[in-house]
């Protein structure tokens, strides 16, 4: 997926575009990915926060996934 492409996919469910490349990076492909962000698994959020956040060396209360912060998505786990 091309950088524009990424930013509307981004853009279009609320979601930061480092949490909307982690969950392209995490699923299998586009498809996957809608399902990902609609109802991802417990493993899918850790992998995800993993990737976007760096393993924790990046701050995750700035980045949202929909209306969440990936903080409070992790916290819910």
């Amino acid at each position: 997926m091309e950088r524009q492409e990424l930013e509307q996919w981004a853009d279009c469910r609320n979601t930061s575009e480092e949490v909307a490349e982690a969950i392209l990076f995490v699923a299998s492909d586009e498809e996957d990915a809608d399902r990902l962000w609609q109802d991802a698994t417990d493993e899918e959020i850790r992998a995800v926060w993993e990737y976007a956040t760096n393993n924790g060396l990046h701050d995750d209360s700035d980045l949202y996934w929909g209306i969440d912060s990936l903080a409070q998505m992790i916290k819910q786990l």
